[in-house]
């Protein structure tokens, strides 16, 4: 027959085999920090303020599309590419990825979600120049994409940016340059419940138009506000809730006096990043050290009536 010392001691390690066994009943299974961050402009024109006419600008030298993009992975080699082209055409370029699986996911301006992938990629392209006709809005095209998800291996990042940049001699009007700008972030953690703290996500967004003369003059606008950013952010299962937006533009320049030379540059640029946490203390542990100490008490008790 059993001692009740005996039986206190079978119960403690029964419930030490129950929570070892699967600990999946003491906490959640982890949820990674994950990121995402897209910018797509579309229809974009540069037209004549006064007549509404579409402009061909007399382009100078120095006049370019550039995109590039780069993807770091912690444990894993750093990605990137970068790419040139000529005003109104396409410039596309390979996908950066570092990270699980050794080949990335399809490019795509939809995030494709945490658990999916385990690394960051980043995708930038300028789309060739569409002009206008009956039931065609027309224009050019940018788009930027980085995503990042998993904290096993620390901390990653993902960026790229992508912008037209043209010279071009004053005519005596003011520019008006309109398109529409689709913007999506997402940056989540899990929090403590998953077993890690101190874990933190962000992703942001950056659009700017920049306009100077070789008269000293200058001129800029932010589409997006607070100096043409937007921004999200999460730590350890705390933050805000995912942005988007989709909006129409019409920026007006001053007018460019004849004979001035002037650089516009459209700027857009997306990135994220996420860090990993440091484990917490499983429960299944603080279970047994706690039932440990709770029997040992009950012994010392049971123990002392004898004397």
């Amino acid at each position: 027959m059993y001692s009740w010392r005996t039986s206190c001691l079978v119960a403690c390690w029964a419930l030490a085999g129950f929570l070892i066994s699967d600990p999946s009943r003491a906490f959640a299974a982890a949820i990674y920090p994950y990121a995402f961050a897209s910018d797509q402009i579309t229809n974009l024109l540069v037209e004549d303020a006064i007549t509404g006419q579409l402009v061909s600008i007399p382009l100078n030298a120095g006049s370019q599309e550039a995109v590039s993009d780069n993807a770091q992975f912690d444990g894993y080699p750093v990605s990137g590419y970068q790419g040139v082209g000529q005003i109104n055409s396409a410039v596309n370029i390979s996908q950066a990825f570092s990270g699980l699986p050794t080949s990335s996911p399809a490019a795509s301006f939809t995030p494709v979600g945490p658990g999916n992938f385990t690394g960051a990629r980043a995708d930038a392209q300028i789309g060739a120049l569409v002009p206008p006709s009956i039931g065609v809005t027309g224009g050019s095209s940018v788009s930027n994409v980085a995503e990042a998800y998993g904290n096993a291996l620390g901390s990653s990042s993902a960026a790229n940016a992508a912008y037209i940049h043209f010279t071009f001699t004053g005519q005596g009007y003011p520019l008006d340059i309109v398109f529409n700008d689709i913007i999506s972030l997402v940056a989540s953690t899990s929090g403590p419940s998953s077993g890690f703290v101190g874990e933190s996500a962000s992703a942001s967004a950056l659009n700017a138009l920049l306009l100077s003369g070789s008269d000293g003059s200058s001129f800029s606008a932010y589409p997006l506000g607070n100096q043409g950013q937007v921004a999200v952010s999460s730590s350890s299962g705390t933050g805000s809730a995912p942005f988007y937006s989709n909006q129409s533009y019409s920026i007006v320049t001053p007018t460019l006096d004849n004979g001035i030379t002037y650089t516009l540059s459209l700027q857009s640029n997306v990135q994220e990043s996420i860090q990993g946490g440091n484990a917490v203390p499983e429960p299944p542990t603080i279970v047994l050290y706690s039932a440990g100490l709770f029997c040992l008490s009950l012994l010392k008790r049971r123990r002392s009536k004898f004397f």
